[in-house]
């Protein structure tokens, strides 16, 4: 197979660059609690993330709670979580050595999340403080989220790059029909939620483990993090 160049990695956050559950679980028992609701496990907060916060609090509380009553805990949530989303949230194995390997290698970083921008920067800035992500984007309320396509083709814009010349990591199957529709090259990062039979309905599937360092051309090195990987095409060896 012919060799693919990448230029740019662009990277979800939550459960891709950082383990942001215990911060979301945290904060969501805060917000059900305030209204005498039980919390949850972290086994349960597991299953109920993904596909926003609005569906994170209908998962979390109790069957038959009235809509209004589902609108305060959201509420509270979303007033609650951006003063305390970076005090339990932590790295993936690997992270800041990838980060830092890939910018030193010339490559493009951004950061594409459907966290709002805000919180997506503050979480940022936090604990990548030095960090040369040329963009951080998250949802600003006017581009529309992932999986549509309208922010990948103005990430594009502003790296000045074309669709092949990128490397996508996230970590649900949102993120994998995002990649798919902008014909990125893609890879899922085994976190607390994504698994490989998640991506069965998405298109182009290749099944196969592989390692970041390879995808690269042997250029990176080896962490656990990056290691594990389920592409949506073949690779470029």
């Amino acid at each position: 197979m012919s060799k693919q160049k990448f230029r740019t990695a662009v990277f979800d956050l939550d459960g891709t660059l950082l383990d942001t559950l215990y911060d979301l679980a945290a904060c969501a028992d805060k917000a059900l609690a305030s209204y005498g609701l039980p919390g949850h496990s972290m086994q349960d907060y597991r299953t109920y993330i993904g596909n926003g916060i609005p569906k994170l609090v209908a998962r979390a509380v109790p069957p038959g709670t009235s809509e209004e009553d589902i609108q305060k805990v959201l509420n509270f949530y979303l007033s609650y979580y951006p003063e305390h989303c970076a005090e339990h949230t932590r790295f993936f194995p690997g992270v800041e050595k990838t980060i830092r390997t890939l910018h030193e290698r010339g490559y493009l970083l951004a950061v594409l999340s459907n966290k709002t921008e805000a919180t997506t920067k503050k979480i940022i800035d936090r604990y990548f403080p030095d960090a040369p992500f040329r963009v951080v984007w998250g949802n600003n309320g006017v581009r529309p989220l992932k999986p549509a396509t309208d922010a990948g083709y103005l990430l594009l814009s502003e790296l000045g790059c074309g669709p092949e010349e990128v490397f996508y990591v996230g970590d649900g199957d949102t993120d994998m029909e995002f990649a798919s529709r902008m014909g990125f090259f893609a890879a899922g990062a085994i976190s607390h939620r994504y698994t490989r039979n998640s991506t069965a309905k998405i298109p182009r599937i290749h099944q196969t483990t592989v390692m970041f360092s390879h995808l690269l051309h042997q250029r990176l090195p080896v962490c656990s993090w990056a290691a594990q990987a389920c592409c949506l095409r073949a690779g470029p060896d």
